[in-house]
C-alpha cells in the first residue's frame, strides 16, 4: 500500500495537469443581426491567419462563431449545439474550461457592462471575443476601420517563435522541394560540341594589329565528358582538353558518392594537400571513388571557373566579401588559398561579363562533417607530368616533372577517419616517395586534423589543423606545419622552411550595423634566413546598399611594411558601379593601383561600361576605356576604345557568341547565351493515355509544349514529335513542365520537379509524360425549414473505389470546395464525422458519389444538404436568435419578382450586382438545391404593373437586358430555400441612425451627398457594412449623406468601393450629423 501511494505521490508530482480557467462570472444572451456582419480578418501575434472570419458586432462589443475560432486556431475546444456547451481539457499552454450556455434565459437588449455576450443559431454558437481573450489569457482588439479582430499573447501561431536569420545551421542541408523524379547523367557515344567563342582584333598606336580568338567547347566523345579550351594569340596558342566520366552518380545522397567511380584525365586539375601536393593545371590520370571530400585542404580550399577572358568575378563566403578577379588569357579565373571555416562555407561567386553577362554560381564546402561513415572506405589513384599538356606536348622543363599517387582512406567511426598514402615526384635533382597517414575526426564540436609524412631522404613534414566555432559570430581556424629534412612539390628544397603557423579567424560584429571581418596571421620560421611574419585584417560590410571592404597588410620580409586596398560596389537603377584603390599607408598612402569600372543600364539591344584604371608599375599609368556592345539573337558585337595616359590608345573589335547542332532542325544553331560548361536536354512530352509512365505505341507526343527552370527557355517549345532541346548552365537542372502551355487546360505532367544530372556538352533525354485530369467542386449546405447556409470549414475526403483517400480538403466560408487534379474514375466524398456529431447534423443527399472522366472536365457535384437530425435539447437555443430567421413566404410579401441572373457560385453574383442601374428596395438570393444553382431577384411587387416599371429601367442596362418578371411561388418548393435577402434602403437607414446614436466618436468621415437614393449603388454596402447612410433630416429629408468611421487621427481617406467617382471625404461632428426629429 505504501509503494502504490509512493507511485501515486510521484505521479501527482510530475505529471503536469493543465491549470482549470478563471470562473466566468456571468453571461447574457443577445440576439444577432445578420445585416451587421462583417467580413474581417484574423490576425494572431500581427500575422493574418484567416481572410474572411465572421464577426457581429452588439454594440460596443464583438461576437465570433465558437467552431470556426476553435478551427482557425488548431484548439481543442469541443463545442457542442446540442448541449450548449463549449469545453476544453487544457494543455501546457491553455487552461480548461466547461462552460454551458443557459439556453433557458431570454434574449436582451439592455446588458450588464461586465457580462460576456453569447448567442447561438442553428449554425453555431456565437461568444465575446473578450470570453475569448479570458479563456485564452490573451489581449484582444478589434479594427472597426480595418475590419480586422486582432489577438496577441502566447497562441499556436506565435510569430515570435521564428528562426532567427543569426542562427543558421551549422552544416549546410538544403531546404528545397525535393524533385519528383530524378534523370541520372548520360554519356553519349558523340555529341556536337557546344562552343562558346570569343574573336577580338586590337588596333593600337605603339604596336601592331593584335588577334585573339579564345574557344571553350563541351561534348562527348566515346561515351566520356570532354572539355576543350583554346587560347590563341596572333601565332600562339594554348590548348586544353580533358576527358572525364562518373559511374552511379548520385547527387541526392552524399553517401552514394563512397559507393560511385570516377576518372578524368587528359589536362586535369590538381587540388591541393596538406604536405606534398600544391594544386594546377597538370596532364594526367586521376581515378577515384566520386567523393572530393577527403581530397580537400583542411584549411582551405580553391575555386575555379572557366570563363572567357574580361570577365569580372566577386567572390563572397557565407554573404562577406572575399576577393575579386579578372578572368585570364587560358580562360578562366582561379581564387587560391581561401580559408575555409568549422560548418558550412558557401561561396557565391558573382560574375560579370564584358557584353553585359550577369551570372551568380555557388559553392558549398561542408567542414567538420567531412568524415566516412563508419566501415566505408575511400580512394584515389593518380598519374600526372606536370611539364606536358595533351594537344601541346611539352611546355616546361624545370619544376616537378612527373608524379604518382595513391590514396586510401577508412572511416573508424562516424567521426573519425584514417587515411594513407604514398606518393612519388619526380624533381629535377632526383626522385623523393612519401609515406604519409593521418587521422580527421570531430572532437567538441570542432574539427581536428593531424599528418605526418615520411620522405625517402631521411625527412619528414607534420601538419595538425583545428577548425572550430566559438559562435554564431566567431570562427577559428589554426593549422602548423613543421618540416625537418623535407622538401616537396608545395615546400621547395629552395624555401629552407622550418615551420609555418597560421591562425585566422572570422566573425561578425554587433558594432555599426553587424559588419563582418577576417584576419589571418602567419609566421614562419627558416633554418638559416630570419623568420617572416604577416598580418592581414579585412572588414566588410553593406554599406549604402553596396558592398564595402577594406583592408590592410603588415609584413616584415617586404619593402612596403603595410599595404591597404579599399573596394566599393554598388547597383544604382540599373547603373553598376565598382571601384577599387590599393595604396601603401607608409608611402604617404601613394597609389599602387586604382580602377572605377561603371556598367551602364543595359537594354534588350545594348550594353555600355566605362573603365578608369591606374597602374603605378606602368609608364602609362592612367587609362580610360569606353565599350559598347550590340546583342544580336546570333552573336554580340563589341566596340572598345581605350587612351592612356601619355597619349597611347587603341581600339578592339570582338565577335562573341555560341554555337552547336540542333539535330532536330538539322541546323547550326548561333546564339549569344549559354556557355561551354554548359549541358544540354532533350525534353520529349507526350499524352500518357494508361498512366503508365512510359511512352506506348498508340501514345501521342504534345506540340507546343515549354518548360521552366532557365530563363534560356523563354522561347523554346516541343515541336511536332513532342521534342526540344534545352541548354544549361548548371551541373544539376531542375525542369518544370509549364502547364499553362499544354493543349488542354485538364492536363498535367505527371512529375513536379524533375531534377536533371548534366555534364558540361553532354545531351541528357528526361521524358515528362502528361495525365488528363479533372477539376471537382461542389457547396454543402446547412437547411432550416425555409433558409439555408453553406457549411463552413468543414473537412471533407474524396475515396477512390478501392476505398483510398485521394484528397482531403475543407470547404470555405460559404461551403463551397474545389479541388483539382483528380483522376479518372468512380469517387465518393466523405464529410467529417466528428463535425456531424458535434452540430447534431446529418446528411440529407441522397448521393455523394461522381465520376471523373477519361478525358478530363469540370465536374460540377450537386448540392450536399446537411440537416439537423431532430429538435434539439436546448432548442430555444436555436429559436431564439434572429441570425437566421425563417423569411415569410413570398406569397405574402410580394407576388412578383424580376429575375436578373443564375449563378452556380454565390461569390460570382456581386460582380453581377455592381453593375446594377437602380438602388432596389430588396435582393434575393434563392437556392435550388437540386439543380445547384442560385436564382438573384430584386424587389416583391404585388403588382404586375409595378414589377414591369422597375424591369424597363433594368433592360436599359446591357447587363440586364434578359431580366424578366417571375412569380414569387416559383422560388418555393421542396429544393428551395432563401439563402439571403437584402431589405429595404430605410432599414440600412435605421441602422445607420442607431450606429451613429450609440457611437462615442466625436468626428465621422463624410463621402458623398445624395439628392435620390436611386443614385446610390447598394455594392458599396454590400462590400463595406461600416459605411452609413444618414438623412439630413428625418421628417422629410431632402438629401442623404454616405458616411464613413474616421481613423484614430481623424483624417479622412476614401478607399472604398467607387472612389474614383467621388470628390473627396471631409470631417464632419458627430453633432453635425444627428437629424432634427
Amino acid at each position: 500500500m505504501r509503494i502504490l501511494s509512493f507511485i501515486f505521490l510521484c505521479l501527482t508530482v510530475f505529471v503536469s495537469w493543465a491549470e482549470p480557467c478563471p470562473p466566468i462570472s456571468s453571461t447574457s444572451r443577445v440576439a444577432l443581426d445578420e445585416d451587421q456582419l462583417l467580413i474581417s480578418v484574423l490576425r494572431v501575434n500581427g500575422r493574418p491567419l484567416w481572410d474572411g472570419f465572421d464577426v457581429y458586432p452588439v454594440g460596443e462589443r464583438y461576437l465570433v462563431p465558437a467552431s470556426l475560432f476553435a478551427d482557425a486556431l488548431s484548439l481543442d475546444w469541443e463545442v457542442s449545439m446540442a448541449q450548449g456547451s463549449i469545453q476544453s481539457e487544457g494543455s501546457e499552454d491553455f487552461c480548461s474550461f466547461n462552460h454551458t450556455f443557459n439556453q433557458t434565459l431570454p434574449i436582451l437588449s439592455n446588458t450588464r457592462p461586465d457580462a460576456f455576450l453569447w448567442a447561438a443559431d442553428e449554425f453555431d454558437i456565437y461568444i465575446d471575443t473578450r470570453m475569448i481573450a479570458a479563456l485564452l489569457q490573451i489581449e484582444q482588439k478589434f479594427n472597426y476601420t480595418l475590419l480586422q479582430l486582432n489577438l496577441t499573447g502566447r497562441l499556436p501561431l506565435n510569430s515570435s517563435t521564428n528562426a532567427s536569420a543569426d542562427n543558421p545551421p551549422l552544416h549546410f542541408t538544403p531546404s528545397v522541394v525535393p524533385a519528383s523524379k530524378v534523370v541520372e547523367d548520360q554519356y553519349q557515344l558523340f555529341t556536337s560540341p557546344l562552343v562558346t567563342y570569343r574573336l577580338s582584333k586590337q588596333d593600337s598606336a605603339s604596336s601592331d594589329n593584335r588577334f585573339s580568338a579564345n574557344i571553350n567547347a563541351g561534348f562527348d566523345f566515346l561515351y566520356h565528358s570532354a572539355n576543350l579550351r583554346v587560347s590563341r594569340v596572333d601565332d600562339t596558342s594554348i590548348h586544353y582538353l580533358r576527358f572525364g566520366k562518373t559511374l552511379n552518380e548520385n547527387y541526392q545522397n552524399t553517401d552514394n558518392a563512397l559507393n560511385s567511380f570516377a576518372y578524368e584525365f587528359g589536362d586535369i586539375q590538381l587540388q591541393r594537400d596538406e604536405l606534398v601536393t600544391r594544386s594546377g593545371q597538370s596532364l594526367g590520370l586521376i581515378v577515384h571513388n566520386g567523393d572530393t571530400r577527403q581530397r580537400r585542404s583542411f584549411s582551405s580550399t580553391s575555386i575555379e571557373e572557366f570563363v572567357l577572358p574580361g570577365w569580372r568575378i566577386q567572390l563572397f563566403r557565407n554573404g562577406q566579401f572575399i576577393d575579386e578577379q579578372f578572368s585570364n588569357e587560358e580562360n578562366k579565373v582561379l581564387f587560391e588559398d581561401i580559408e575555409t571555416f568549422y560548418g558550412a562555407n558557401l561561396f557565391e561567386l558573382k560574375l560579370y561579363g564584358p557584353e553585359g553577362q550577369q551570372e551568380v554560381r555557388t559553392k558549398t564546402v561542408n567542414v567538420g562533417n567531412n568524415q566516412l561513415r563508419q566501415g566505408k572506405f575511400d580512394f584515389l589513384f593518380g598519374l600526372t607530368d606536370n611539364q606536358f599538356r595533351l594537344l601541346d606536348g611539352q611546355v616546361s622543363t624545370t619544376g616537378v616533372g612527373k608524379a604518382t599517387v595513391a590514396r586510401l582512406g577508412y572511416g573508424l567511426t562516424d567521426s573519425a577517419t584514417l587515411s594513407a598514402s604514398v606518393q612519388r615526384l619526380w624533381l629535377e635533382d632526383g626522385i623523393a616517395s612519401y609515406v604519409t597517414a593521418g587521422i580527421n575526426t570531430q572532437l567538441f564540436g570542432s574539427a581536428l586534423k593531424f599528418e605526418v609524412s615520411d620522405q625517402n631522404t631521411g625527412g619528414y613534414g607534420m601538419f595538425l589543423g583545428w577548425n572550430g566555432r566559438f559562435s554564431n559570430s566567431l570562427n577559428l581556424n589554426f593549422s602548423t606545419r613543421y618540416f625537418n629534412n623535407f622538401y616537396s612539390d608545395a615546400y621547395s628544397q629552395d624555401d629552407d622552411i622550418k615551420y609555418i603557423s597560421s591562425l585566422r579567424l572570422n566573425g561578425k560584429t554587433e558594432w555599426l550595423g553587424r559588419f563582418g571581418w577576417n584576419t589571418s596571421m602567419t609566421h614562419r620560421a627558416y633554418e638559416f634566413d630570419d623568420p617572416q611574419s604577416a598580418l592581414n585584417v579585412n572588414l566588410n560590410d553593406n554599406f549604402l546598399g553596396g558592398t564595402f571592404a577594406s583592408g590592410f597588410s603588415v609584413s616584415n620580409n617586404s619593402s612596403a611594411a603595410v599595404t591597404g586596398r579599399l573596394y566599393y560596389a554598388k547597383d544604382v537603377n540599373g547603373w553598376n558601379l565598382s571601384s577599387a584603390w590599393n595604396f601603401i599607408p607608409s608611402d604617404r598612402f601613394s597609389t599602387d593601383n586604382f580602377y572605377v569600372s561603371m556598367r551602364w543600364p543595359q537594354t534588350l539591344s545594348q550594353y555600355r561600361e566605362t573603365r578608369l584604371r591606374y597602374r603605378g608599375d606602368t609608364d602609362n599609368a592612367l587609362e580610360i576605356r569606353h565599350q559598347h556592345n550590340w546583342r544580336f539573337e546570333s552573336l554580340n558585337i563589341g566596340l572598345a576604345a581605350s587612351v592612356m595616359e601619355g597619349g597611347d590608345w587603341s581600339v578592339n573589335l570582338s565577335l562573341t557568341g555560341n554555337t552547336n547542332v540542333n539535330p532536330y532542325t538539322q541546323s547550326l544553331n548561333f546564339e549569344r547565351s549559354a556557355g561551354a560548361t554548359a549541358g544540354r536536354i532533350d525534353a520529349f512530352a507526350y499524352l500518357d493515355e494508361n498512366r503508365n509512365l512510359r511512352q506506348d505505341t498508340n501514345e501521342a507526343p504534345i506540340e507546343g509544349v515549354m518548360f521552366a527552370g532557365s530563363s534560356l527557355w523563354r522561347d523554346k517549345s516541343t515541336d511536332a514529335n513532342g521534342m526540344v532541346r534545352l541548354n544549361t548552365g548548371a551541373r544539376t537542372q531542375n525542369l518544370i513542365l509549364k502547364s499553362d502551355s499544354l493543349p488542354d487546360p485538364y492536363m498535367l505532367p505527371a512529375a513536379g520537379k524533375v531534377q536533371v544530372l548534366t555534364h558540361p556538352g553532354g545531351v541528357n533525354t528526361a521524358q515528362f509524360p502528361v495525365h488528363t485530369f479533372n477539376d471537382v467542386e461542389g457547396t454543402i449546405y446547412v437547411v432550416g425549414d425555409s433558409s439555408s447556409r453553406g457549411a463552413a470549414y468543414v473537412d471533407i475526403a474524396i475515396i477512390d473505389n478501392t476505398e483510398q483517400i485521394v484528397v482531403k480538403t475543407r470547404t470555405e466560408s460559404d461551403g463551397y470546395f474545389y479541388v483539382n487534379a483528380i483522376p479518372p474514375g468512380d469517387y465518393h466524398i466523405e464529410i467529417d464525422n466528428d463535425y456531424l456529431i458535434q452540430q447534431g447534423l446529418t446528411i440529407q443527399s441522397d448521393a455523394l458519389s461522381f465520376t471523373a472522366p477519361a478525358k478530363g472536365d469540370s465536374v460540377f457535384v450537386d448540392d450536399i444538404l446537411l440537416a439537423r437530425e431532430t429538435a434539439l435539447p436546448n432548442e430555444n437555443l436555436a429559436n431564439h436568435s434572429a441570425t437566421v430567421q425563417p423569411v415569410s413566404s413570398p406569397d405574402t410579401t410580394g407576388k412578383y419578382e424580376i429575375q436578373i441572373g443564375i449563378f452556380r457560385h454565390s461569390r460570382s453574383i456581386f460582380e453581377v450586382m455592381k453593375h446594377l442601374p437602380i438602388a432596389p428596395e430588396s435582393i434575393q438570393f434563392h437556392r435550388n438545391h437540386s439543380a445547384g444553382l442560385t436564382y438573384v431577384t430584386v424587389g416583391r411587387f404585388d403588382l404586375f404593373s409595378e414589377a414591369k416599371m422597375i424591369l424597363q429601367k433594368l433592360n436599359q442596362h446591357p447587363t440586364f437586358s434578359h431580366a424578366f418578371i417571375s412569380p414569387s411561388a416559383r422560388f418555393t418548393g421542396a429544393h428551395w430555400r432563401l439563402e439571403f435577402i437584402l431589405e429595404d434602403v430605410q432599414e440600412l437607414i435605421q441602422n445607420s441612425l442607431h450606429r451613429l446614436e450609440s457611437s462615442s466618436a466625436e468626428r465621422l468621415c463624410q463621402l458623398a451627398a445624395y439628392q435620390a437614393l436611386s443614385s446610390i449603388n447598394p455594392t458599396i454596402f454590400i462590400q463595406h457594412p461600416e459605411l452609413m447612410l444618414l438623412p439630413n433630416n428625418n421628417a422629410s429629408p431632402s438629401f442623404y449623406r454616405l458616411v464613413a468611421p474616421a481613423a484614430s487621427t481623424s483624417v479622412c481617406h476614401d478607399h472604398y468601393y467607387d472612389a474614383e467617382y467621388r470628390s473627396g471625404p471631409y470631417s464632419v461632428t458627430r453633432e453635425s450629423l444627428l437629424t432634427k426629429q
